[in-house]
C-alpha cells in the first residue's frame, strides 16, 4: 500500500505548473508485485480539453511495453520526449488501431480513473 498527493497549479501568472512527462508509476514502487493499480482522484472539477481541462493523457496498450524507462529527462509543451519517448508517434500511434494518447474528461470532484501502474501518462502544463 502507498499514497501520495499530487497538487497540479492551475489558474494562469507565475504559478502555473509546467507539464508532468511521460512516465510509468510501477518502475519507482517499493514492491515486490507487477500487479499494481493507480488510482487518480480529482480533488477539484477537471474540465474537457476544449474547456481548458488539464487532467492525465494515458496511452492505451502501454502497460505491457516492458522496454520503457520508467521516466525520461525532458518533455516539450507537446508532452513529447527524448530517448525512448521521442518516438511515442512511432512505437505507439502510428496505426489505427485505437492507441495513442486518451483522457478521461471532463471529470468531477471525487471521481476517479484508475489505471496500471505499468501504463505510460503524462498530464499537459496547468492552465
Amino acid at each position: 500500500y502507498q499514497d501520495a498527493l499530487f497538487h497540479k497549479r492551475g489558474g494562469g501568472g507565475n504559478t502555473v505548473d509546467g507539464p508532468t512527462p511521460w512516465h510509468i508509476d510501477a518502475r519507482m514502487a517499493p514492491f515486490d508485485t507487477s500487479a499494481y493499480v493507480t488510482f487518480w482522484i480529482p480533488l477539484d472539477p477537471v474540465p474537457a480539453p476544449e474547456s481548458g481541462g488539464t487532467g492525465l493523457l494515458f496511452v492505451s496498450g502501454s502497460h505491457s511495453d516492458v522496454a520503457l524507462p520508467y521516466w525520461h529527462g525532458g518533455c516539450s509543451a507537446a508532452g513529447r520526449g527524448d530517448g525512448a519517448y521521442a518516438d511515442l508517434d512511432g512505437r505507439y500511434f502510428a496505426d489505427d488501431d485505437g492507441g495513442g494518447p486518451a483522457h478521461h474528461m471532463p471529470l468531477a470532484e471525487g471521481d476517479a480513473t484508475a489505471h496500471s501502474g505499468w501504463t505510460l501518462h503524462s498530464a499537459p502544463p496547468g492552465r
